[in-house]
């Protein structure tokens, strides 16, 4: 469960409109991988509470997980 927090905590935080654009105009943003830049982009455009109830595998969240870690350490 904690995992999903701050999955939860880092995707609301890069698709927050105040962040929004500057994260997606980033040079680290362009390097994510595919599936991660995917899920990023998706998650702008559905409702968060759509996006909630979806089930995620564990291996996923822990590969979302040190993706946002990453990212958000290197701004």
């Amino acid at each position: 469960m904690c995992l999903y927090s701050f999955q939860e905590y880092c995707l609301k935080y890069i698709v927050k409109e105040s962040n929004w654009n500057q994260i997606v105009m980033s040079k680290d943003f362009e390097s994510l991988e595919q599936p991660l830049m995917v899920q990023i982009i998706r998650r702008r455009e559905l409702p968060t509470m759509r996006y909630m109830q979806e089930p995620h595998s564990h291996s996923t969240l822990e590969n979302i997980t040190s993706k946002c870690k990453l990212y958000i350490t290197s701004l």
